[in-house]
């Protein structure tokens, strides 16, 4: 009886510490994507700003005073993944096409650069984009 108890009791810790590393490897993984799907969404209406309505309530400031300020430097006080969101708002606020080579991750590069492109009305922006599908909503978007 005692033997099988400690067995129930092994499963059910098993099963809590499985559960948990699969909720937390998701919200690891699900910022990311989250990012991307915000930012294509702002290409896509013509909303950049909105942007910053993603973050954190601290990244979330940071990010709208960095726009507001068209000072790119405001974003380096926020979140790794925030950052990346901020430079994106505030290349497209100053039409700034080169503060996207501060953006690491190539799909989210690709993004600033078509929220740039829509800005200006430059879909010849969209030639440095990489991705097929992101270089069709950023020939839509600055057509």
């Amino acid at each position: 009886m005692e033997l099988k108890t400690k067995k129930s009791g092994l499963l059910i810790l098993m099963v809590l510490l499985l559960v948990g590393v699969v909720a937390l490897s998701g919200c690891i993984g699900g910022q990311k994507t989250e990012d991307l799907q915000t930012i294509g969404e702002a290409v896509k209406t013509k909303q950049g700003i909105t942007l910053c309505g993603s973050l954190s309530r601290d990244d979330r400031y940071a990010c709208k005073n960095a726009i507001t300020n068209e000072d790119v430097s405001l974003c380096n006080e926020m979140s790794a993944s925030g950052k990346e969101v901020c430079i994106a708002a505030v290349a497209e606020a100053k039409e700034d096409v080169s503060l996207c080579n501060e953006i690491s991750a190539t799909s989210k590069k690709d993004w600033c650069i078509a929220l740039v492109a829509r800005a200006k009305q430059n879909a010849t922006l969209c030639k440095k984009i990489a991705y097929g599908y992101i270089k069709e909503e950023c020939i839509e978007g600055a057509s």
